[in-house]
């Protein structure tokens, strides 16, 4: 090489070296090797995937399968479930499956009462009952403390169940004597304070429970009162009023077990004999060992018919057609008491205690009944006694009263 031209290359290196670097970018051309690989990556992740969800299936699958043949093998081996059954309640026992049963054939009513009890049936009756029958725990030759069932014979007229407490509570407040008229004033004066009154059904019937509260003036008492079929007032009652007695709820156990009998009324009256007058529309029934007597007195326009004329319980009813308005109210100068329902027809009562003074002697004591219809003043007089006997009333039952 000539010294010219190698200096000439010398100073072209140094230029080189000399001047700013130019900044180029250099596109390779992609390996044909290198883009095959990478084009075949992405198919073989997606069918990795694939596989892996089909496999996650097949296990599922299998679980499931497993779990239902366990399902399967427990459903058989264990017993099945009994279903669901309705518990009725527990019915209580009956405290009274062991006791006595008292029947009334007459009145037409049963009622039951302890083993070992004294059955008291009295064979007098009081001022305002019928019939009385008695249950006491104990026998004493004092008061004794028990339960009674009493049919009731007020001295007033009732249609029904509560027209009869309406009279009865006026005469529980009216005084028998001087002595209980601050009583019966207190009693009348403040009975709604003193006196708890509850409506009830006792077989079948109507009925009014009554209960004396504090301060009540009189001896307290529980009563239950009950219309019969034959509208008889029925009185369930006890004077066992202290709630620490043993006998205490005795009461309400012997109320649970009161029926009334289903039975026909009995006509007591078949087979006894038939007075008639038809002259003074007078005809009534009267048993046939009863002996009567008629005694007309045309001048005074009257007739009456005395019974059993020489015996004690002699009785005498008369019918009269002369007569003036005051005998149709008074008998004997004395005014009415009361009044009594018989078979329908209202009767006037009437007691003489000391009988009728005419004179320097006086009659035994008089009990009447006094009635007028169809103009017709009918009269029955009783002497010695108080109120009627239950022949007496039944002989009056069958009177055929008509206006």
């Amino acid at each position: 090489m000539t010294l010219k031209k190698e200096r000439w290359l010398n100073r072209a290196v140094e230029q080189k070296d000399n001047s700013t670097p130019e900044v180029t970018r250099e596109v390779q051309a992609p390996d044909p090797l290198e883009s095959s690989e990478v084009v075949e990556q992405k198919p073989k992740k997606k069918w990795v995937a694939v596989y892996l969800a089909a496999l996650a299936m097949v296990f599922l699958g299998m679980i499931g399968f497993l779990v239902y043949q366990d399902y399967q093998l427990k459903k058989q081996l264990l017993p099945p479930t009994p279903s669901p059954t309705a518990v009725s309640p527990t019915t209580p026992p009956d405290l009274t499956a062991n006791w006595e049963t008292y029947t009334n054939s007459k009145y037409g009513y049963t009622v039951k009462y302890p083993k070992g009890w004294y059955l008291y049936e009295p064979e007098t009756v009081t001022a305002y009952s019928r019939n009385t029958v008695g249950f006491w725990p104990e026998k004493s030759e004092g008061e004794n403390l028990g339960f009674w069932v009493t049919v009731r014979d007020d001295r007033f007229t009732y249609t029904d169940l509560n027209s009869w407490w309406e009279g009865h509570k006026k005469m529980m407040a009216t005084p028998l004597d001087e002595y209980a008229i601050e009583e019966k004033k207190y009693l009348a004066e403040n009975f709604g304070k003193l006196i708890e009154v509850e409506s009830l059904v006792i077989s079948g019937q109507p009925a009014l429970k009554v209960e004396t509260k504090t301060g009540y003036p009189s001896i307290p008492f529980r009563s239950v009162f009950v219309v019969s079929k034959d509208n008889e007032i029925i009185d369930i009652n006890t004077n066992i009023t202290n709630p620490n007695s043993p006998y205490f709820d005795f009461f309400n156990q012997i109320l649970s077990t009161f029926k009334f009998l289903d039975q026909k009324k009995v006509d007591e009256t078949a087979g006894w004999e038939t007075f008639a007058n038809e002259e003074y529309k007078l005809v009534f029934k009267y048993p046939r060992e009863f002996t009567i007597k008629e005694e007309p007195v045309p001048s005074a326009k009257y007739t009456q018919v005395i019974f059993n004329e020489t015996q004690q319980n002699s009785f005498v009813i008369q019918a009269r057609k002369d007569y003036l308005p005051a005998d149709a109210t008074y008998f004997l100068d004395t005014e009415p008491i009361g009044e009594k329902s018989i078979a329908g027809n209202l009767w006037k009562i009437y007691f003489l205690s000391e009988g009728y003074c005419d004179g320097p002697e006086c009659t035994l004591p008089i009990y009447a009944l006094q009635i007028e219809k169809g103009g017709i003043l009918y009269r029955a007089t009783f002497y010695n006694q108080s109120k009627l006997t239950s022949t007496q009333e039944l002989i009056l039952s069958t009177l055929e009263l008509t206006n």
